[in-house]
């Protein structure tokens, strides 16, 4: 059999022989398995029709026609009993061959089972699996989610160039995936990750400008406030490119949450090991700058001014007081009522006066004049 000579086998079986029998085996596989493996399309046929086959040897020799490309052979075996399930989807996407892909998804073969074509997208990183998704992602939805957790990966990795071909194929930046590639697809309200969100924190300008993100307003808001954990003034421009400023400033106070969250800016919940705290500073100084001169406002709720106050106080004086003069000096950035509030306690005043007393005398004034209203 090893030699592919089919009469010296069909004469063996007519003969009565048992076509299992150590002569055709070596201890690991049987000869079926051997047979498929070496693409002897007869003799299979022959060895599939003498029976007694196990189901465990057929589908092990299923296997062998898998990692054969051998569609013919696969047809053979599944018409004999062989099953499905014994596939994994991620071996068969080894093959590059996309016609015996397509017919082990007809045959019922899951590719998000264990998230197996999320692996081979990740492993292979080859462009025949993305032709392949495009084909058959309007008959298999379950991929969706598959090329959508590969591009979550290749954004963690900071695989760009990759990450603009899932794009390109149609993987979804903002689905909330496995936090990894073996990962269940059942976790909590905060438990998963989004690719859009983890490029605009990654520091890296290309790789979100390749996702080709289109956020809603209240999405955006999200997307910007992400951009705090590595500040980056590029990446709020590409995010807010063509963006007009009634997508900035959202609710009935129509205040820019990003804003917010630049302005009390938790220090101690921040930090890049590649930056140091004064360029972080004025990195985040740039974006918030970038922002407001697009139309971004400051006017948080009056109730939430106290933690706010709490939290800015945490940042150097430096800081502090590049964030006042954005609200007091940027046109239409904030409500000279709430800049005053904002500052009124001897704490926030004496880190303005600690770096610049210029502005802490015109802080004082400020609130005087509210005061006096």
């Amino acid at each position: 059999m090893r030699e592919g000579r089919l009469f010296a086998l069909q004469h063996w079986i007519a003969e009565g022989k048992r076509v299992r029998a150590d002569e055709f085996n070596d201890g690991r596989y049987c000869c079926l398995h051997h047979a498929c493996e070496r693409g002897f399309h007869s003799i299979v046929e022959v060895l599939l029709k003498a029976g007694g086959w196990s189901q465990d040897e057929k589908d092990t020799a299923l296997t062998g026609a898998m990692h054969a490309s051998r569609l013919d052979l696969a047809e053979l075996l599944l018409a004999h009993g062989a099953q499905v399930t014994a596939i994994d989807f991620e071996d068969l996407c080894r093959t590059m061959n996309v016609e015996l892909m397509t017919r082990f998804l007809e045959a019922g073969v899951d590719p998000a089972a264990g998230n197996a074509f999320a692996r081979a997208l990740d492993d292979a990183k080859a462009r025949p699996l993305l032709r392949f998704y495009r084909d058959s992602v309007g008959k298999y939805p379950s991929l969706k989610g598959q090329i959508s957790l590969a591009l979550a990966q290749a954004v963690q990795e900071k695989k760009t160039r990759w990450a603009a071909l899932l794009a390109w194929a149609g993987a979804d930046p903002f689905m909330t995936v496995p936090d990894e590639l073996y990962g269940e697809w059942e976790f909590g309200e905060y438990g998963g990750r989004v690719a859009a969100e983890m490029a605009c924190c990654s520091g890296e300008p290309e790789l979100v400008k390749v996702l080709k993100l289109r956020p809603d307003p209240e999405t955006l808001q999200e997307l910007l406030s992400r951009v705090l954990w590595h500040p980056s003034p590029e990446i709020v421009r590409i995010l807010i490119k063509k963006v007009p400023a009634s997508d900035l400033n959202l609710g009935a106070r129509q205040s820019c949450k990003a804003v917010e969250a630049f302005v009390e800016r938790r220090a101690w919940s921040f930090g890049y090991p590649n930056m140091s705290q004064t360029q972080q500073d004025d990195a985040v100084g740039d974006c918030l700058e970038i922002l407001l001169d697009a139309g971004a406002r400051w006017n948080p709720d009056p109730e939430r001014l106290g933690s706010s106050r709490r939290d800015l106080i945490r940042n150097s004086s430096r800081y502090v007081v590049r964030i006042i003069r954005l609200l007091l000096y940027v046109p239409g950035a904030a409500d000279r009522a709430l800049i005053a509030e904002l500052c009124r306690t001897p704490v926030v005043l004496r880190k303005i006066y600690e770096s610049d007393k210029v502005l802490g005398k015109e802080i004082d004034e400020l609130i005087d004049e509210v005061r006096a209203g």
